[in-house]
C-alpha cells in the first residue's frame, strides 16, 4: 500500500464527518462513503487509483462530495504535513533512545582514560565517559531543534481550498482536531503554498547526522590499529558503519539542496515545484538520517574501551583533574544537565503519542456518531 493512502483515508473521514456535522451535505451521501471507507482501509490499493476507485464502485458523485469545501492544494498540503508529523515523532523517538544509549555509556565509561586529540594529534587526557557525554549534549540540542522544527507542523493546512479559503461554512478547526493538529491554519495562502517546516525539520536532521559523523570520526581514530583505544565486538565488520557515519551528511545535504532548488524561484501558491518536485527530494534524505541515527545506535552501544579504568590511586592528580575538562568533579553537574534535557525530551515524545491517540479515538467517535445517527 502507498505510504500516504491510509492518510488519505484519514482525512477524509475527518474530512466528512465535519461535512455531515456542518450539514453540508446529505447525511445518507456521507454514510455511503464513509462505509466504503471502513472497507478499503485494509485493502491493497494504491494512492494513486484512489480516486478513480471510489468514482468506479460509489458512482462520480463521491469524488465531489470529498472535493466540498477543499481542493487538491490544501488536500497535498495537509498530506505532507501529516506524513512530517508521523516521521518526526518516530525519528525524534529514535535519537532520544540514541541519547540514552550515550548518558548510560557516558556514566558507565566515567573513569576510563583516553588521549584528546587536536588536529589529529594526542592532547591533553580526557575520560571516555566525559567524552561520550558532550557527544550526548550535542545530540540534545539537534533534538531540541527537531522539536523547535515541529512547531511548523501543528496547524492543519485543511480548508485552505487553492489558497483563498471558500465561502462554505466549513469548520477547519474541527477537521483539525480530528486529525490531531492544535488548530486551523490562519491564512489560506500560507498554509497552501508554504513547505518551510519541512525544510528546517530535514535540517535539523541534518544537524543530528554531522554531530555523528564527527562522532564516528573520533571513534574510527581511537580504533585504528596503531592505537586501538576503543574495540568493537565484531571488528572489522562492525567498523563499517563508521564509514557510512561520516559520509551520511553528504546525503542529506544534497537533500536539502535539492528540495531548496525546486523550490526557489516558484510562485507563493500551491505549485508543483513546492508540492512534489521538492518534497521528491526530501524524503529520501530524512530516510538516510534514520539510518544513520541507527547505525549510531549501533556503534555508540557496542564500542568498548580497551584498558579498563584505572584505579584513582593509580593516576596522577593532575591527570586526575584534566581528564574531566575542568577538574573532578566537572562531570556531575553538566551530565545531570544532559540527563534533565533527556527526561524532557522523552516527555515531549510522550505528550504528543498521547495527544495522538486521543484524536485518533475522537475521529472513530465521531465517524461512529454519523454512522449511527438516525
Amino acid at each position: 500500500m502507498h505510504v500516504e493512502l491510509p492518510m488519505r483515508v484519514k482525512v477524509d473521514r475527518a474530512h466528512l464527518v465535519m461535512l455531515a456535522e456542518r450539514r453540508l451535505v446529505a447525511r445518507e451521501r456521507v454514510v455511503a462513503v464513509l462505509r466504503f471507507l471502513e472497507t478499503l482501509a485494509c485493502g491493497d490499493l494504491d494512492a494513486a487509483d484512489y480516486e478513480a476507485y471510489l468514482a468506479e464502485r460509489l458512482g462520480p458523485d463521491a469524488g465531489g462530495l470529498l472535493e466540498t469545501g477543499r481542493a487538491r492544494d490544501d488536500l497535498d498540503a495537509t498530506l505532507t504535513s501529516l506524513r512530517s508529523r508521523a516521521w518526526l515523532l518516530g525519528f525524534a523517538e529514535k535519537a532520544i533512545r540514541l541519547e540514552a544509549i550515550l548518558l548510560a555509556r557516558a556514566r558507565a565509561y566515567e573513569p576510563v582514560i583516553l588521549p584528546g586529540h587536536t588536529r589529529f594529534r594526542a592532547a591533553a587526557p580526557i575520560t571516555y565517559g566525559y567524552y561520550l557525554l558532550g557527544v550526548a549534549r550535542a545530540v540534545g540540542r539537534e533534538i531540541d531543534a527537531l522539536v523547535a522544527a515541529a512547531g511548523g507542523l501543528h496547524t492543519c493546512p485543511l480548508g485552505a481550498c487553492a489558497g483563498a479559503g471558500t465561502d462554505l461554512p466549513i469548520d477547519p478547526s474541527r477537521t483539525a482536531g480530528l486529525l490531531g493538529y492544535l488548530d486551523a491554519g490562519r491564512h489560506a495562502l500560507d498554509a497552501v503554498a508554504s513547505r518551510d517546516a519541512v525544510l528546517r525539520m530535514l535540517g535539523a536532521a541534518a544537524g543530528l547526522t554531522v554531530v555523528l559523523s564527527r562522532f564516528a570520526a573520533d571513534l574510527q581514530a581511537w580504533s585504528a590499529a596503531e592505537s586501538s583505544f576503543i574495540s568493537f565486538p565484531d571488528r572489522p565488520r562492525s567498523t563499517f558503519p563508521l564509514e557510512h557515519l561520516k559520509a551520511r551528511p553528504a546525503r542529506l545535504a544534497g537533500a536539502w539542496a535539492g528540495a531548496v532548488s525546486a523550490m526557489a524561484a516558484a510562485p507563493f501558491a500551491g505549485t508543483a515545484e513546492v508540492g512534489a518536485e521538492a518534497m521528491e527530494n526530501v524524503w529520501p534524505g530524512l530516510s538516510a538520517a534514520e539510518q544513520a541515527v541507527a547505525m549510531a545506535q549501533t556503534v555508540a552501544g557496542g564500542a568498548r574501551p580497551d584498558a579498563p579504568a584505572p584505579a584513582p590511586a593509580e593516576v596522577p592528580e593532575q591527570v586526575r583533574e584534566h581528564s574531566y575538562g575542568g577538574g573532578p568533579g566537572a562531570f556531575a553537574e553538566p551530565y545531570q544537565r544532559a540527563y534533565a534535557s533527556w527526561v524532557r525530551h522523552r516527555r515531549w515524545c510522550v505528550d504528543w503519542r498521547e495527544a495522538q491517540a486521543e484524536a485518533d479515538a475522537a475521529l472513530e467517535a465521531a465517524v461512529k456518531s454519523v454512522l449511527e445517527q438516525p
